[in-house]
């Protein structure tokens, strides 16, 4: 019988840091306790050799310091999944994604026997006010001024497009004229604005479709 206070997510948190940690990359395991872990509700079952598992989707959130070092430094995302790939694998488990997602803000026991207890996790669907937040941040946090000043003076909206086998939304990035202008001349600025859009955007329940832009209407 597991203690009803031990929360199985903090557990597995602390043993993805501990095995960074054991692997002589300190930051990636400061990053990680600093970090919130969920558990995704879907789960999938594998076939592996004579026995089934369970193949579990894991989400990390973090800031967007954090963010923009693990999708940026070589080697730090997989390093990251390989912990706590480690960290979940077991006779019943194994892990099926690390997902890394934008923040829109024990004793010694093996996931195999807390794993049940963590409550299953859906992010909310986003809202266009906290994606903006979490946008500008990622742009302060990439230090690109330029960008992140545009991105902060925009407005954004946002549709659900279909929610067939998964959810699909589409974004609108709604730019002052003089902006718009910048942008549309350049590729480098789009690209750097649909990136932080899609980063604070992103879920487990579903996918970014088409980011597009646009003018901000008169009020």
């Amino acid at each position: 019988m597991i203690p009803a206070e031990l929360d199985a997510r903090a557990l597995l948190r602390e043993g993805a840091a501990q095995l960074l940690d054991a692997a002589n990359a300190a930051p990636l395991a400061e990053l990680v306790r600093a970090a919130q872990v969920e558990i995704a509700e879907e789960r999938e079952t594998w076939e592996m050799g004579g026995r089934k598992v369970e193949a579990q989707r894991v989400a990390l959130i973090v800031d967007a310091p954090a963010y923009v070092l693990i999708r940026e430094s070589p080697g730090a995302l997989g390093r990251v999944r390989d912990a706590f790939a480690s960290a979940v694998r077991s006779f019943d488990t194994e892990l099926a994604e690390l997902g890394v997602f934008l923040r829109l803000q024990a004793p010694h026991l093996s996931w195999q026997r807390v794993y049940r207890q963590a409550p299953a996790w859906v992010r909310p669907e986003a809202r266009a006010a906290e994606v903006h937040g979490a946008a500008v941040a990622l742009g302060r946090a990439c230090q690109k001024p330029r960008a992140s000043a545009i991105m902060e003076r925009a407005e954004l909206e946002v549709a659900s497009v279909g929610e067939l086998n998964e959810l699909l939304t589409r974004w609108v990035i709604r730019l002052e004229s003089a902006d718009f202008a910048q942008v549309d001349r350049s590729p480098e600025l789009r690209a750097l604005l649909d990136h932080w859009v899609r980063a604070a955007a992103a879920s487990v329940r579903g996918r970014v479709g088409e980011v597009s832009f646009g003018v901000i209407l008169p009020h």
